[in-house]
């Protein structure tokens, strides 16, 4: 399932243990109603956060930056598995 979020925020924990976690939260804009029902501005709703340990949000951020690497020919890189980077 894909949903679309227009946002983000992210976390760490501060310890330098290789378990500490990594939190990042998505969320989506959405109009703020007045007490008469009327559009008064715009909130950001939560959509999902995920916590994964820091060395996978390493993997994960490494992943990210790769998919915006173009090389000279300009051909889009295949996908990236992130399992398989993981273990690495």
């Amino acid at each position: 399932m894909n949903i679309y979020t227009n946002s983000f925020r992210c976390a760490m924990s501060t310890g330098d243990n290789a378990n500490d976690e990594f939190i990042i939260s998505f969320g989506q804009n959405g109009p703020e109603f007045d007490n008469k029902g009327k559009v008064s501005g715009e909130k950001i709703e939560d959509i999902i956060s995920l916590v994964m340990s820091k060395n996978c949000a390493r993997v994960l951020a490494g992943a990210i930056r790769r998919q915006f690497e173009l090389p000279e020919d300009g051909e889009v890189k295949a996908p990236v598995n992130l399992i398989t980077e993981q273990s690495k």
